[in-house]
């Protein structure tokens, strides 16, 4: 069988504060290219799962404050970003740091003040229309350089993958980058 898809997920920051900051990435396009039957890495029921990447992510203000990490794109079951027509991505965040030092990772679902919701831990799973934030136990903390590893795990429906001319299976998502 001869899979004729090719798949890309585009990462786009920008930063939205009153104070200085930069964001930048290790890469903002993540391309698959065509995917062939080899690509898949693991089956479950209706899903094929393709090799996970990482890109990393990191968020440099001028002054010490909060940050958030919001991201935005079309969303689908389960915490899901929609990949394609039928599939989803998934990121998981991990090995935050905040100034060099290991923090936790909770998420907000409020602007300007930022409220913690949820549990906090070492990896997050991200989700659209929630911002990802540096805390220590009930915290929020403040500092200059907010640094995280979003590590993208895509999944293919397989209704996706039988196709007899070429599909591109493409994802969006925006990271806003917001200050306190």
């Amino acid at each position: 069988m001869k899979y004729i898809v090719a798949g890309l997920m585009q990462l786009v920051c920008m930063p939205y504060s009153l104070a200085d900051c930069q964001v930048s990435l290790s890469q903002h396009d993540v391309n698959y290219g065509q995917i062939k039957p080899d690509d898949i890495v693991n089956t479950v029921k209706q899903w094929n799962a393709l090799a996970q990447r990482d890109v990393h992510l990191t968020a440099l203000c001028t002054e010490p404050q909060k940050m958030a990490l919001f991201f935005s794109g079309k969303s689908g079951e389960q915490g899901a970003f929609i990949f394609g027509d039928r599939s989803g991505l998934y990121i998981q965040a991990t090995q935050a740091t905040l100034d060099g030092k290991n923090v936790s990772l909770s998420h907000t679902v409020s602007h300007d003040p930022f409220v913690i919701a949820g549990q906090s831990g070492d990896d997050h799973l991200v989700q659209a229309q929630q911002g990802l934030i540096p805390v220590q136990g009930s915290q929020i903390l403040a500092g200059k350089q907010f640094s995280v590893t979003l590590t993208l795990k895509p999944v293919l429906n397989k209704n996706e993958l039988h196709v007899r001319d070429k599909h591109d299976v493409m994802s969006d998502i925006q990271i806003n980058v917001e200050t306190e």
